[in-house]
């Protein structure tokens, strides 16, 4: 079996169950390491894999040989290079209320430069007329739209460019796929209307990050997506 660690983000490896066996006893290997082989779903921390791991009694190291060179290995584990440590519950909460601050700044604005009148109009009219039920419909319509536009164009700029939204960037977050690959385009819009299935009975979709080993909520599962940290 061949593992690898990383401390600090930087990987290391693939090595031997007895190098590894190696590095734990002179310290190399900490407990809060990063540790993962094959057979794993995801790397983990040294002090929550040791209780289930025999590792040999290490040996003791050969004497160094001069002007010698061990090439870094790449290839098969790529993926794993960088292991992936994802946005919490609370600090993923927190980013959204970012995001709804600035929205609702941006959608005033908005709505004050081309919906003035409209608003006016709003405000004029008895809802307790019926003959108003038309005209306050067609007006909460054309806010609606305007609002789903601006957090449509909103999402896509900044998750397109910079791979996460305002709220994310202040707190250190980035959205990736499940292997850190960028999100398309099309991910990117797919994700945005998969929140709102989120938010259907009491945000039971973005709740269930607290409990999800990835700290993914529903539209990171529908969409395969995940907030990392940077």
């Amino acid at each position: 079996m061949e593992w690898y660690y990383a401390n600090d983000g930087q990987r290391q490896g693939p090595v031997s169950i007895e190098e590894f066996s190696r590095h734990v006893a002179t310290g190399v290997v900490r407990d809060d390491t990063l540790v993962w082989h094959a057979g794993m779903s995801n790397w983990q921390t040294w002090r929550e894999v040791a209780p289930t791991v025999e590792l040999p009694i290490p040996e003791p190291l050969p004497p160094p040989v001069p002007d010698e060179h061990v090439a870094t290995p790449v290839g098969a584990f790529a993926a794993h290079e960088v292991p992936m440590q994802y946005g919490g519950f609370w600090i993923r909460l927190l980013a959204k209320l970012i995001d709804g601050i600035v929205l609702f700044v941006v959608g005033n604005i908005i709505g004050a430069l081309f919906f003035g009148d409209a608003i006016t109009t709003l405000e004029s009219l008895d809802p307790n007329d019926p003959a108003s039920f038309g005209p306050i419909m067609a007006i909460f319509g054309q806010l609606m739209l305007m609002g789903l536009i601006v957090g449509l164009a909103y999402h896509w700029f900044f998750l397109a460019k910079f791979a996460a939204t305002p709220g994310k960037l202040a707190l250190g977050l980035r959205i990736v796929r499940g292997d850190g690959s960028p999100l398309s385009h099309g991910r990117i819009v797919a994700r945005f209307f998969a929140e709102y299935v989120s938010g259907f009975v009491l945000y039971i979709g973005y709740i269930i990050a607290a409990f999800d080993n990835e700290k993914r909520t529903l539209h990171d599962y529908i969409c395969d997506t995940r907030v990392v940290k940077k």
